[in-house]
């Protein structure tokens, strides 16, 4: 009697890695190493750095630098450097993908520096709200620096709105004529894209409730800062009128002393009324 094969089993293994979630990458990203000039002071990770425009290429005689003048956004600073002393050798970012909010842009404005840099395939995107998808900013402020990290109840409010109609925009000049896309699930919380195709699901009454409390605390915060800027205000008249009342004093005083210190009139004996 032949004995029967036998087969190994397979056993159930588990694996706990540590995951440091990066607030610059996004995905894909190609890395080099090159030459940034000195005299730039502390330069720190995810910031915007301009080469020479196409077709040159970045060498090793090239000095990469954050002044946009006369260069072109071309990479974006994979470390934190300090060019106080003079040009370093460092680690920048060539291609990929990466979240606006820990990037430091130029002085010529976020707005210019992403038209920029998606020439040369880098790719600065945003986080769609609630949805984790990552998409292009389509508003970016014109001006340098890291971008805001947060926003007000209200001005959250007006970016969600204006993001809504763009999307529409987009999706009325690109979806083909009689093919809808899938509707979402019911009950999820909708990201952009979803309210534009979809429109607005009717908030449950938690989410009713959170919003009239969020607009309460709009309210309460608006009428303190009211009150704050009016006291201040007030402070501020009373601490000029009492200048004011000083100065005057001052005069009169630098008067009296000037009157004083005059001799008699011209004519008149010394010691004789």
């Amino acid at each position: 009697m032949a004995t029967p094969p036998t087969f190994p089993i397979s056993k159930a293994t588990f694996l706990s890695n540590t995951y440091t979630f990066d607030p610059l990458y996004a995905a894909d990203t190609v890395a080099q190493s090159a030459n940034i000039a000195g005299a730039l002071g502390v330069l720190t990770r995810g910031t915007v750095l301009f080469g020479p425009i196409s077709p040159n290429p970045i060498t090793a005689t090239t000095l990469l630098t954050t002044v946009p003048t006369g260069a072109t956004a071309r990479v974006i600073l994979a470390q934190d450097i300090d060019t106080t002393a003079g040009q370093v050798t460092g680690v920048v970012y060539t291609q990929g993908k990466f979240l606006d909010t820990a990037m430091t842009f130029s002085s010529q404005g976020a707005a210019a520096d992403v038209a920029e840099l998606w020439d040369w395939g880098i790719y600065v995107m945003t986080v769609e709200q609630r949805s984790g998808i990552l998409v292009p900013m389509m508003k970016l402020p014109t001006t340098g620096g890291p971008l805001p990290q947060s926003l007000s109840g209200q001005d959250a409010v007006k970016a969600m709105a204006e993001e809504v109609a763009s999307i529409k925009m987009a999706t009325v000049a690109a979806q083909p004529p009689g093919v809808p896309p899938a509707p979402p699930m019911p009950g999820a919380q909708q990201p952009a894209w979803a309210v534009a195709q979809f429109g607005v699901t009717p908030p449950t009454a938690e989410e009713q409730a959170q919003a009239a409390a969020a607009a309460q605390t709009n309210a309460l915060l608006t009428q303190q800062q009211q009150q704050l800027d009016a006291l201040t205000q007030q402070q501020n008249q009373q601490m000029s009128q009492l200048l004011q009342q000083q100065a005057l004093q001052r005069k009169q005083l630098e008067q009296q002393q000037q009157a004083q210190a005059q001799p008699g009139q011209p004519g008149q004996a010394p010691g004789k009324p």
